[in-house]
């Protein structure tokens, strides 16, 4: 029986030493690129600790790198902790060719973990999609339909809002819904600005309906670039109201209609550096911010854990601030034990500006008692308004801090002499030199019970290589819950807002696809899914994907149109197709 204790002992405490180790993936998005075109890199570190280790970048002399942000999730199951980081980083390359990032480095424990390395192809100019022949582009007496672009300045500092409007002007039915394509924004971070507006206009005496979208542009470094085209394609009625007995309008009941291919002007940005010198403690941030500071208690016992929690607030790229820790442990001195930030965001998109707040919340231990002061912490922005640095100041926290002693000797007052005689008299117990044991291990039972332990460690150890291995393989990993993600999605639609519903379903499908065939959520289009899905699925199910598809599209443009729609009944037919597209694509 000792023998078998000793086991369990020892399986337990092995499975801790294995639990303490972290897992660290590299991935970007996207393996192929133009010259000057940005690429994502992301670095990911997790594991069964809150005190996670920074990677190491290599050297890219191939590339401009630059910091992102990063973010971090913590949890708690059953007092067992779960914590991964996210590092995002920025990578431009410099010259045409075949480069290749090594391995990224992690140190943890005496230990060195790293990545894969990544390959990456930088090309002369991506490829584009084939622009019909001019055969196959309306041409009409009248100004129909139109697009354009604009922003709001052609001139701005790195890390600047820019506001990129796009307006689609129609006034002809349409035979099909609009495919839209974005314009390419390279050296730009990008932020999707809700809502879509809709509306009427008047141009020249006649009357348009509007579809509006706005996307906010942080450019990431100095220099000139080009917003390129925006592009919409859609069918059309090839008929001319002004030629009403011509053979024309006799063809238009026998007509598909005719193809217009839309395309925006590009449009010419100015960067401009960030002034120099920039002061110390500058990290980049450009916008209009405020900073506040505060904490859970401000009476603590010595080496009692708290959390200081900075807040910024304000008008900017939100996701790009930073707060180094050791920036933190020189305002804070030796006076205290400063560990890794933990950091949340929140970001609210009010009158087309990124604004919101990032909160940093930082574990400190005091390592001496009494009054202590956290001084004021200053945060140092770039105002693109006024052109200059300027300086938002929190307001400084005075602590109480017991010594560890004293706080165990103010317990020991409160209690009496009968509560100490008490305590003392339970503690001490009559030891038997003789006594019969009885066994308690002669049932089937109870040794199957003793097993438990053995056989959950190794259920733990098989689901975790599993994860393992399903990480190493992004697009297998993507594929995999792509299912799951999207029903996830469609739980959460609220019945109630039907302005917004086709927006919704037409994001869920199209991340779906995007998972699915390991590309960003802006590359599906019907190209894409047809090169994807075409004889590769049953054409019942390849046809209402279509079908779904070009009707999602349309009424996102034209929501006014549905009438009377059962939103549950027509969730029901989403998921019947995405249950079979999972189905069948099993078999790909």
């Amino acid at each position: 029986m000792k023998k078998i204790l000793f086991f369990i002992f020892i399986i337990f405490n092995f499975y801790h030493f294995i639990s303490a180790e972290i897992n660290v993936v590299a991935s970007v998005d996207k393996n192929v690129v133009s010259l000057n075109e940005q690429i994502t890199l992301q670095i990911t570190i997790s594991g069964t600790t809150t005190n996670l280790p920074q990677p190491k970048i290599p050297q890219l002399s191939e590339f401009q790198v630059y910091s992102s942000g990063r973010s971090q999730n913590i949890s708690i199951i059953n007092g067992q902790v779960n914590s991964s980081i996210t590092f995002s980083y920025v990578l431009v390359p410099q010259k045409i060719g075949e480069f290749e990032i090594p391995p990224i480095t992690v140190e943890y424990q005496g230990k060195t973990y790293q990545t894969q390395p990544i390959k990456i192809k930088v090309e002369k100019q991506t490829s584009t999609q084939q622009i019909p022949t001019e055969k196959n582009v309306y041409k009409g007496t009248k100004r129909d339909l139109f697009i354009e672009t604009f922003v709001d300045k052609k001139k701005a500092y790195v890390n600047e809002q820019i506001t990129l409007t796009f307006r689609f002007y129609t006034k002809v039915n349409l035979l099909s819904q609009p495919q839209y394509s974005p314009p390419s924004t390279t050296g730009f971070l990008t932020e999707d600005l809700p809502p879509q507006r809709n509306y009427y206009t008047i141009i020249d005496s006649e009357r348009y309906y509007v579809t509006e979208i706005k996307t906010a542009l942080f450019p990431t470094t100095a220099g000139k670039f080009t917003i390129g085209e925006a592009t919409v394609r859609c069918m059309i009625e090839d008929f001319d109201i002004d030629d009403f007995f011509s053979d024309s309008f006799f063809k238009r009941f026998f007509s598909t209609g005719k193809e217009v291919v839309l395309k925006s002007q590009p449009i010419e940005i100015t960067v401009l550096p960030l002034p120099q010198p920039q002061p110390q403690f500058f990290y980049g941030s450009v916008g209009k911010y405020t900073i506040t500071t505060y904490i859970e208690k401000t009476k603590i016992s010595q080496n009692e854990t708290v959390f200081l929690n900075i807040k910024i607030s304000g008008i900017g790229n939100i996701k790009s601030i930073s707060f180094p820790k050791s920036t933190i442990e020189n305002i804070l001195g030796k006076n205290f034990l400063v560990y890794d930030p933990i950091s949340s965001l929140e970001i609210k998109k009010e009158n087309y500006k990124v604004i919101g707040n990032k909160i940093f919340k930082i574990p400190i231990t005091p390592l001496v008692a009494g009054k202590i002061v956290i001084p004021e912490i200053k945060f140092i922005y770039f105002n693109p308004e006024t052109a200059q640095y300027e300086t938002t100041i929190s307001k400084p926290i005075t602590l109480e801090v017991l010594p560890a002693e004293k706080s165990n000797l103010n317990i020991e007052k409160n209690l009496s002499k009968k509560e100490y005689q008490k305590i003392e008299l339970e503690d001490i117990r009559y030891i038997f030199e003789t006594f019969k044991a009885k066994r308690i291990y002669s049932k089937n039972l109870l040794i199957l019970i003793q097993f438990i332990p053995l056989f959950s460690w190794l259920s733990i150890i098989t689901y975790r290589t599993y994860r393992k291995n399903l990480l190493k393989d992004i697009k297998k990993y993507r594929a995999t819950r792509a299912y799951k993600k999207a029903f996830e999605e469609i739980k959460k639609i609220n019945f109630k807002d039907k302005n917004k519903f086709w927006e919704k379903i037409y994001e869920i499908i199209t991340e779906y696809l995007a998972d699915k065939m390991n590309l960003t959520k802006e590359a599906i289009c019907i190209e894409e899914i047809n090169k994807f899905y075409k004889n590769k699925i049953s054409s019942q199910t390849y046809n209402e994907l279509i079908y779904f598809w070009e009707e999602i599209n349309f009424y996102r443009f034209a929501p006014s149109k549905v009438e009377n729609l059962n939103i549950k009944e027509y969730l029901n037919k989403v998921i019947s197709l995405l249950k079979k597209l999972e189905d069948e694509t099993k078999k790909i």
